[in-house]
């Protein structure tokens, strides 16, 4: 999985531009000629710390060394993204965690006989421990980089996140940044930034180690996903919502949440930059296919019954992809159209993008600007549910 679609997940699930595309600057809110300010963003150094103790240790780490690894906030942040889609314990990370120098992974007991501790298992034994083994071996890299990350302008991506909140709110939020494997969904209230794993990556050719840059414009993209998703939820509480509505309205809030921090923040308010990310450009380069595919997964969300065994841990990253263009292609037309207001109301409430949509479209259509409408009723069913 190249950067780009690690980036892809990490946004998308949880609710995902690169070093050289993200935003030069932090831009003053449309209308206004003060920058927005900060939102508290707290980093968090702590588990990187303890951990490159255990993997620098040159005996057999200590019972007091793993301790204080498993006792931090970021290794419970680490067993919760693994925990998304698997089932990992804090004794079976810890038992491979201890084994980081072996010659091999350690043997790991599933914690269950299901599914997901199976996956659990494997991924701790092919996943976690080659990362860590790596860097047994490559401490100086692992240090040089925990030093560099202190430097990064944190306040930075707080000040991005809070411009292109609604209403410039508030959102405190938190930065562990570890090393341990945290390359799942940003599950909040934490966001993550994983040193050891996209180093490993880096060593297998899977990626390039990010930039400052490309690092503080993600980490302003996922504050900004954690600060509006208490605006979303209080619309969702205002809502009788049955189960294909609430399935509906989840899809549109995903939508809305990575397309305006694709758009808004990666792609700084330009496709043409989201259309040089490898990422996007598979799925941006069809605006009218791309639509089509966003058509069908909010109308999959309403008409699928209510026992469907669809999982959303199966979700390809194609889809994922699907879901951050199509909403960035949506706020890209709804902003062009209209004014920074419009995007503000849509991210307050998700149903009204497929109407806001098709309504910038036909604004745009006058200056040469044709984009494919979304299906009108499918559009007017999503902006009444729970009505």
């Amino acid at each position: 999985m190249q950067m780009r679609h690690w980036l892809l997940v990490a946004l998308v699930v949880g609710c995902r531009t690169s070093p050289g595309n993200a935003p030069a600057a932090t831009e003053s809110l449309a209308g206004s000629d003060e920058a927005a300010p900060a939102v508290a963003l707290e980093a968090d150094f702590t588990q990187a710390e303890r951990a490159l103790e255990v993997l620098s240790a040159q005996e057999p780490p200590t019972d007091a060394q793993l301790d204080a690894v498993m006792a931090t906030a970021g290794t419970k942040q680490i067993l919760k993204q693994l925990n998304a889609s698997r089932k990992v314990t804090a004794e079976q990370y810890r038992a491979v965690l201890a084994a980081a120098a072996a010659e091999s992974a350690p043997a790991v007991a599933p914690a269950d006989g299901g599914v997901h501790a199976a996956r659990g298992v494997r991924y701790l034994r092919e996943g976690v421990w080659p990362a860590l083994n790596w860097g047994t071996a490559h401490v100086d890299v692992l240090a040089e980089r925990l030093a560099a990350s202190r430097t990064l302008d944190f306040d930075e991506a707080g000040r991005i996140a809070r411009e292109w909140l609604p209403d410039r709110t508030a959102a405190p939020a938190r930065l562990r940044v570890v090393m341990g494997d945290a390359s799942g969904p940003t599950l909040g209230p934490d966001i993550y930034f994983d040193i050891l794993t996209l180093s490993f990556r880096e060593s297998v050719r899977m990626m390039k180690y990010p930039s400052p840059r490309w690092i503080i414009t993600t980490v302003a993209h996922l504050a900004h996903d954690l600060g509006l998703a208490p605006i979303i939820a209080k619309t969702r509480g205002t809502l009788a919502l049955r189960d294909g509505e609430a399935r509906a309205f989840d899809m549109l809030a995903r939508l809305v949440t990575a397309g305006s921090g694709s758009y808004f923040i990666n792609g700084d308010r330009s496709l043409g930059k989201l259309l040089r990310e490898p990422s996007f450009a598979r799925t941006l380069a069809d605006p009218d296919r791309l639509l089509r595919a966003i058509e069908q997964l909010v109308g999959d969300a309403l008409d699928r019954a209510a026992d469907d065994t669809a999982n959303e841990d199966t979700e390809t990253i194609t889809r994922l992809s699907s879901i951050a263009s199509g909403g960035a292609l949506m706020f890209d037309a709804i902003y062009r159209a209209g004014d920074r207001a419009k995007a503000d109301a849509v991210m307050r409430d998700p149903r009204q993008l497929l109407v806001e949509y098709n309504a910038a479209a036909d604004a745009l259509e006058p200056r040469g600007d044709h984009r494919r409408r979304i299906d009108s009723a499918l559009a007017a069913r999503a902006a009444q549910l729970g009505h």
